[in-house]
């Protein structure tokens, strides 16, 4: 968890733009109404930013498997469904988690081309069938 403790802090760290903060800090309210104002704007904040330390759990999971863990272990994982956690993956990577997975697996192939015996101890390290399958991929 991120504290802020004995720091300052500038409006714009807290999120949003200067110009939401500015807009805010004018409008005609009461102090509880603008502390409410910017309550909620701090918590929309940390709602986008959960969200995207979820994503990067998530890419660096696949990551750290090169590729080789399968999407439900995943979802599992992150306490959602497969369905919620493929849109939720899909919205903030942009691809599909099975997708990402196959690139990373591919890529991870191709950093070990040199380490390997034969392609096919290769293909059967990296996860696929066979020499064939990889090379279909």
């Amino acid at each position: 968890s991120r504290e802020i403790a004995n720091q300052s802090v500038g409006l714009t760290d807290l999120g949003g733009s200067m110009s939401d903060w500015e807009r805010l800090m004018q409008a005609p309210m009461e102090p509880r109404e603008l502390l409410c104002s910017v309550e909620a704007m701090v918590w929309e904040w940390c709602r986008v930013l959960e969200i995207d330390t979820w994503a990067n759990w998530a890419v660096e999971r696949i990551r750290a498997s090169h590729g080789l863990i399968r999407i439900e272990e995943i979802a599992e994982e992150s306490t959602v469904s497969r369905r919620q956690f493929e849109r939720r993956f899909v919205e903030r990577v942009g691809v599909p988690p099975k997708s990402f997975a196959q690139i990373v697996k591919f890529q991870h192939v191709l950093q070990s081309m040199g380490t390997a015996e034969t392609l096919t101890n290769l293909a059967h390290d990296a996860g696929y069938f066979d020499q064939s399958h990889l090379i279909k991929h």
